[in-house]
């Protein structure tokens, strides 16, 4: 094979001349875009090789050959940050997985005031684990500033009861970093991880006074357009009475044995 003779020059050519031809091979295509972005780079070629290989087979299921991952790291060595955060759009629609990068990708659509295509990554990563915090209370945030307040209400009522013993965002391993795998993030460690841990040595960080008040003020906000004004007030109260409390509860050490839900104003 041309490359394994490391003869780049005639792969090129190969690649090249089966295109010129009226080709559509998929991996021709991957295989000419990926030489001409890390063997011989000239990243603007490989860009209209690799976008017209997603367009051949979108959504190809094999990682290393996937036209829209190798777009997702040619765009980042363009430092193009849009194009980058498009490929992997792209890519995520073939996946039904990748929380993380669901929500980075909501993360850029708020950025950018594109807050109906944030609601339905959210969701999507609500499918994937609906058991973060930050997930909720960012979705009701976009909902609301989409007038959608009724569901907005949903979610931040969930945010305030998410079970911090199973929010993979707000536990924190405490203990010797030496004792963990290669590569492993004391902020992020997997349930199968945790499981092995002595109890000690996880810290969980429960929803601060401060935090928790900002919710409250937030469903009140929804409360009011929507014209429940005796909800909206007792949500404000709420969140007056938190902050005046003892500042919330500290962060917890070992698994909880139980999670005691916010209180509620009104019913949404």
């Amino acid at each position: 094979m041309a490359l394994a003779d490391r003869q780049v020059d005639r792969a090129r050519e190969e690649w090249q001349a089966a295109l010129d031809a009226g080709g559509v091979d998929y991996r021709a295509l991957v295989g000419l875009g990926t030489l001409l972005m890390r063997v011989r780079p000239d990243l603007e070629a490989a860009k209209v090789v690799l976008e017209r290989a997603a367009e051949v087979f979108p959504g190809y299921p094999d990682a290393e050959l996937s036209a829209e991952r190798l777009l997702i790291e040619l765009y980042t060595r363009l430092e193009d940050e849009d194009g980058a955060m498009r490929a992997r759009e792209r890519w995520l629609a073939w996946e039904s997985g990748e929380y993380d990068e669901r929500i980075r990708v909501a993360t850029w659509h708020v950025a950018a005031g594109r807050d109906a295509d944030a609601v339905r990554l959210y969701a999507e990563a609500n499918e994937v684990d609906p058991f973060r915090r930050d997930l909720h209370a960012a979705w009701a945030r976009a909902l609301q500033r989409l007038g959608r307040h009724e569901e907005a209400l949903r979610e931040f009522r969930v945010a305030l009861v998410v079970p911090v013993e199973l929010d993979m965002d707000h536990r924190v391993y405490t203990g010797p970093l030496d004792a963990l795998p290669p590569g492993a993030n004391p902020e992020r460690l997997p349930e199968s991880l945790l499981a092995g841990l002595p109890p000690e040595q996880v810290e969980y960080r429960r929803l601060s006074a401060a935090d928790e008040a900002a919710l409250h003020r937030e469903r009140a906000t929804s409360f009011e357009a929507l014209g429940r004004a005796d909800e909206a007030r007792a949500a404000r109260a709420l969140a007056d009475s938190v902050e005046a409390g003892t500042g919330g509860a500290p962060p917890a050490k070992g698994r909880p044995k139980e999670e005691t839900p916010n209180p509620e104003a009104g019913g949404e």
